[in-house]
């Protein structure tokens, strides 16, 4: 009774393993976030009121926040993955 727990045990987590790795693939093909640097439009000589609008960039991509995950969850799974 004991070794099959055990063998389940090591079944679970032999998932677990296989899934993270395939997390940390999956993380590594996404595109960066492109954050707004040089996405500013408007007047730099202060002839118009108002100062500068800030264009955000478009970017589909879901945030590690939106999928559930702390970045440091998303660097060890993509540690992983590269361990092969």
């Amino acid at each position: 009774m004991l070794g099959k727990a055990l063998s389940d045990s090591f079944y679970a987590a032999e998932i677990k393993l296989r899934a993270e790795r395939k997390m940390g693939e999956l993380l590594a093909k996404r595109e960066p976030p492109k954050g707004t640097r040089g996405q500013l439009k408007g007047s730099t000589d202060g002839r118009i009121s108002g100062g500068h609008i800030m264009i955000p960039p478009e970017n589909n991509e879901p945030t590690l926040a939106e999928l559930g995950l702390t970045k440091r969850e998303s660097a060890q799974a993509q540690k992983l993955a590269t361990r092969g």
